[in-house]
């Protein structure tokens, strides 16, 4: 188990978390309001979950691999 947890560690970096959390945020602010706009409202609902998702997923998955190791 330490193994596989000090190889995600080697490959989850503050710049991945940086490119994961940047995707999420660009999603919410970009791509959110031109969905309203053209008035999709499920795709709105889905975009800002998957967006959600990205951001809070990335934090806490950073977060949870510094606390295990």
């Amino acid at each position: 188990m330490q193994m596989y947890l000090e190889r995600l560690d080697g490959l989850f970096n503050s710049f991945i978390l940086f490119v994961i959390v940047s995707i999420g945020i660009i999603t919410l602010l970009a791509d959110v309001p031109k969905l309203k706009r053209r008035k999709l409202m499920k795709e709105v609902k889905l975009a800002r979950g998957i967006s959600l998702f990205y951001i809070f997923g990335g934090l806490l998955s950073y977060i949870a691999l510094r606390i295990l190791l």
